[in-house]
């Protein structure tokens, strides 16, 4: 599993387009599976560390490096961060700051 969550960037780095139109969904599912999985204690071996650092790479993969914006636009998907405990995006009760005039 270690092997190919780190040969997930390096796949989107040899096309980005094609990679981004048939795997970048299921790629990036896989990598943030294997990000918040503990890894049993019979493996050995934790690969949280190297599944975060393989998203990371895949997004700079993913981007067009004179400007910084995704290489599939609008249609890419995105990423929520979820509280452990429930299967719904955290809400913060913070009130959006106003613009000082």
């Amino acid at each position: 599993r270690l092997e190919v969550v780190r040969l997930v960037p390096r796949l989107a780095r040899k096309c980005p387009s094609i990679f981004g139109r048939r795997y970048l969904e299921k790629g990036l599912l896989f990598l943030l599976t294997s990000a918040s999985t503990p890894t049993s204690q019979r493996v050995g071996v934790d690969i949280r560390p190297a599944a975060f650092t393989a998203v990371g790479q895949l997004i700079l993969c993913m981007s067009r490096s004179e400007d910084g914006v995704l290489i599939l636009g609008a249609n890419t998907p995105t990423v929520r961060i979820l509280h452990p405990a429930s299967s719904s995006p955290s809400t913060t009760s913070a009130s959006p700051r106003q613009p000082q005039v």
